[in-house]
């Protein structure tokens, strides 16, 4: 014999119906999306709000099924429609039998410690990244671009590694690290500054002095950052996205090559 399956509800206004016969054990939950958008659910604790199964994308009319091992306990679907409030479905009660693995629900006071420390580690990332923008700048006023262009790329990647996008920096992160997509004189156009700037320059035959007040400027950009990250105040609820879009950046613009302007 197969596991037992019970076929469920997804839609806003009967989350978690058809659960009419709980039984502890390993079992096949069937959720049907009834509803006209898409929806995540999970089943969880009632008590503790950890979640015992999550299944995301349920299209409207699809179903899709969690396996899960349920014991002795109360326990809820709660849906979560595509842009819509999440909903709780009834609460079935177990008298018997062993639960399998939980997932203890993340609050936003649990999040505000690695926050703490998140902001700490990118303050001295960003001392690593004056220090050697300053290594940059220098070799360029002394007009040494094999040397610059040596001191670029350990200057740009320990900025990279701070995950400076997506509002972590504000403005400052287009002046340091925009790139010339999108500019009406494309990397002639004056709004063309930062890492990318001198980087086209260094491997496009630039003279070094044409590349002095643009130095100079991502230098003074850089120390104003780290100046002002000492006020700054992420919120928790951002780790996570961060992380995400990290990776996603990195995927779509640097592995791709389009932000590159000549270093490779």
């Amino acid at each position: 014999r197969g596991l037992p399956h019970t076929t469920v509800e997804v839609s806003p206004g009967r989350c978690g119906r058809g659960w009419d016969r709980p039984a502890p054990g390993l079992q096949v939950f069937r959720l049907h999306n009834t509803s006209g958008a898409a929806a995540e659910v999970r089943l969880t604790e009632r008590g503790s709000g950890a979640v015992l199964g999550e299944t995301e994308g349920i299209g409207p009319g699809t179903t899709r099924t969690l396996t899960v091992r349920l014991g002795k306990g109360a326990y809820a679907f709660r849906c979560v429609p595509e842009d819509a409030d999440a909903v709780t479905g009834p609460t079935v009660r177990l008298e018997g039998g062993r639960a399998g693995p939980a997932a203890a629900p993340v609050t936003e006071h649990d999040l505000i410690p690695p926050a703490i420390a998140y902001q700490k580690w990118v303050a001295g990332g960003l001392d690593t990244v004056v220090r050697l923008t300053g290594r940059l700048r220098d070799a360029i006023d002394r007009g040494d671009l094999a040397a610059a262009r040596t001191a670029w790329l350990p200057a740009h990647l320990a900025y990279e590694r701070l995950g400076a996008a997506y509002d972590a920096f504000g403005d400052a992160d287009a002046r340091i690290n925009g790139t010339a997509a999108g500019l009406p004189g494309g990397v002639g156009d004056p709004s063309f500054t930062g890492f990318h700037r001198i980087e086209h320059g260094l491997w496009h035959g630039a003279p070094a002095g044409s590349l002095r007040a643009p130095t100079a400027a991502l230098a003074a950009d850089v120390a104003a950052l780290r100046t002002s990250w000492d006020q700054a105040r992420m919120d928790p609820a951002q780790l996570g996205l961060r992380a995400h879009e990290i990776l996603e950046n990195t995927v779509q613009s640097e592995l791709t090559g389009r932000t590159d302007h000549g270093s490779g």
